[in-house]
C-alpha cells in the first residue's frame, strides 16, 4: 500500500462534515455542563479552568503554571480577545476556541490517514473513533489547555505521516558556518542581553536561520510551527515533536528545526514576557514538582506503574464512572478517576477488551515496511508519557488529550494492510458500541455538578469566579 494522497472533492467534502460535526459535538457537551464548574478550579479531575479561562480572555488575569504552558498565554489570548471584541462574553469566546480545535484536530487527523495511503471512509472511520472516545467528550467539552495541546499533536502527526520528502540541496560550508553563528547570536541576544536591543537581534536571526531551513530542509516551517505549538501550549509534548522530527526526518533536518524550535519558542516566551509584564519567562523557571494528588487514588508509584498504563492506553478511550467527594470547607463537588477498578471486568470491560485487539492490530501494522517510522513516534511519545507519569502529574486522566491523538492513529496502521476493510469495520463497531457509554458516563457526571450546583448559585457563578464556592449548596 503507497502513503500519499491525491486530494479530491471528495476529500473536501469530507473535511467540512469533519469540522462541523466535531465542533458542533464540542459545542453541545459544553451546554451540558453547568457554568458553574467553568469558574471553579481543581473540582473537575483537578483541572484549573477557572485559570484558564483567564488566561485567555484577561491580560490581568493571575498568572501561574507559565513553565508547564510556557507560550499559552501569548498563543490564546490575542484569539480569546478578539471574539470578546465581537460582544462575546470571555465563557463564549473560550468555549467557541475549544469548539474550532476539535474541528482543526479532526481535519489533522483525516489527513494523517490519507497521507498513510488511507481511504476516505477509513480516514472517516478513525476520526470517528477519536470522537466516541472518552477523553474527547470529557475534554473538549471544557476551556482548558488540554483540547488545544491534541490540536498541535493532531498537527505534527499530520505532517510525520508525509512520506519523506526528496534528497534537499546539500548544505555548503559557507551555509554551516553562517547556521552556526547565527544560532551562537541568537542565544547571546535571547539569554545574555550582551547585545544592544538583544532581542530584536535574535529576532531578526531567527528569521534569517528560517530562510535557510525553509530553502534547505523541505517543509522545515511547518515543523517548526507544530515543534513551537507543541512546546508551548504543553511542555511534556515537545517529547512529541522531538521524536517524529528525529525518527521521520534526516538527523540535519532534525538538527536545524530543532535548535531553531527552540530559539522561537524562546523568543516568543520574552515578548509574552513585555507584553504581559508579571508572566515569568519559562526557562528561568523551569521546575518539575512531583504530585501527591494521584498517589492516594494509584497507590504508590515506584518505577514505571502498570496503573499509570492502564489508564493511558484504555481510560482514554472508555472511561468507567468517575469517583466523587466533597470538599466540606469550601463546599466544592470534586471528581477524579476511581481508586479501584477492574479493567475487564464490568459494562466497560468488554469495550476494553475490544479496543486491546484493536491496539494490538495497529502495533502488527506499525511493523510493516514504510510505516515503522510514524509507527515508533506514536508508541515513542505514549511510552514517554507513561515514564513521565509513572512518577509526575495529578490525575492520569487529566491528560487524556495528550494520549488520545497517537492512541487514535494505530489501529489507522492496522488499515494499510491487504485486511483493512474487516479492521475497518471492527473499529467502525467499536465507536458505534462506545459512543452511547460515553456519553452516558459524560452525562452522569455532567449531573453530578448539576445537582450540587442548583441553577440559582451556577448562574451566579457565571457573573462571579467566587460565586460558586460562596452560594453553592449541595442537593438534598
Amino acid at each position: 500500500m503507497s502513503r500519499g494522497y491525491t486530494h479530491t472533492w471528495h476529500d473536501t467534502l469530507a473535511l467540512a462534515f469533519i469540522a462541523a460535526a466535531l465542533g458542533l459535538f464540542s459545542a453541545y457537551l459544553a451546554s451540558l455542563v453547568p457554568p458553574a464548574v467553568f469558574r471553579m478550579d481543581d473540582n473537575f479531575f483537578g483541572s484549573d479552568i477557572n485559570r484558564v479561562v483567564g488566561h485567555m480572555t484577561d491580560p490581568a488575569a493571575r498568572r501561574s503554571r507559565i513553565w508547564v504552558h510556557p507560550l499559552f498565554l501569548v498563543l490564546t489570548l490575542p484569539l480569546g480577545l478578539g471574539l470578546m471584541k465581537l460582544s462575546f462574553s470571555d465563557l463564549q469566546a473560550c468555549l467557541m476556541l475549544v469548539s474550532a480545535s476539535a474541528s482543526l484536530t479532526g481535519v489533522f487527523l483525516y489527513m494523517a490517514c490519507r497521507n498513510l495511503g488511507l481511504a476516505i471512509r477509513h480516514a472517516v472511520v478513525i476520526v470517528a473513533l477519536f470522537a466516541s472516545s472518552s477523553a474527547f467528550m470529557f475534554w473538549w467539552s471544557i476551556p482548558e489547555s488540554f483540547p488545544f495541546a491534541g490540536a498541535a499533536l493532531a498537527f505534527l502527526y499530520f505532517l510525520a505521516s508525509k512520506p519523506a520528502a526528496v534528497e534537499p540541496p546539500k548544505w555548503s560550508l559557507l551555509q554551516t558556518l553562517s547556521m552556526l553563528a547565527l544560532l551562537i547570536l541568537a542565544m547571546i541576544g535571547l539569554f545574555t542581553y550582551l547585545i544592544p536591543n538583544g532581542l530584536e537581534v535574535a529576532l531578526a536571526s531567527l528569521a534569517v536561520l528560517s530562510a535557510i531551513a525553509a530553502q534547505k530542509v523541505p517543509g522545515a516551517i511547518a515543523w517548526i510551527v507544530a515543534g513551537v505549538l507543541s512546546l508551548g501550549i504543553t511542555m511534556s509534548n515537545w517529547a512529541a515533536a522531538l521524536i517524529a522530527t528525529f525518527l521521520c526526518r534526516k538527523l540535519r533536518d532534525f538538527v536545524a528545526i530543532t535548535a531553531i524550535t527552540f530559539l522561537l519558542s524562546c523568543a516568543l516566551a520574552v515578548l509574552q514576557q513585555r507584553w504581559i509584564i508579571s508572566t515569568p519567562i519559562f526557562y528561568n523557571s523551569l521546575k518539575l514538582s512531583k504530585s501527591k494528588g494521584v498517589q492516594s487514588e494509584l497507590g504508590p508509584r515506584k518505577g514505571l506503574s502498570t496503573p499509570v498504563l492502564e489508564h493511558i492506553s484504555f481510560f482514554t478511550m472508555v472511561f468507567p464512572k468517575p469517583s466523587q467527594r466533597v470538599e466540606t470547607q469550601v463546599n466544592k463537588l470534586v471528581v477524579h478517576s476511581p481508586p479501584n477498578w477492574k479493567l475487564f471486568e464490568g459494562e466497560r470491560g468488554w469495550l476494553r477488551g475490544a479496543w486491546l485487539g484493536l491496539l494490538c492490530l495497529g502495533l502488527l501494522g506499525a511493523l510493516r515496511r514504510g510505516y515503522r517510522a510514524f509507527g515508533l513516534s506514536l508508541t515513542g511519545f505514549i511510552a514517554f508519557n507513561w515514564v513521565l507519569h509513572s512518577q509526575y502529574g495529578d490525575d492520569i486522566f487529566l491528560y487524556a488529550t495528550h494520549f488520545l491523538i497517537p492512541l487514535s492513529l494505530i489501529p489507522a496502521l492496522a488499515m494499510t494492510g491487504k485486511y483493512r476493510d474487516v479492521v475497518c469495520v471492527m473499529c467502525a463497531a467499536f465507536a458505534l458500541a462506545a459512543f452511547p457509554v460515553n456519553l452516558s458516563t459524560f452525562r452522569e457526571t455532567a449531573k453530578l455538578f448539576q445537582d450540587f450546583y442548583p441553577s440559582a448559585p451556577a448562574a451566579a457563578a457565571v457573573a462571579s469566579p467566587d460565586a460558586a464556592t460562596q452560594a453553592s449548596a449541595p442537593a438534598s
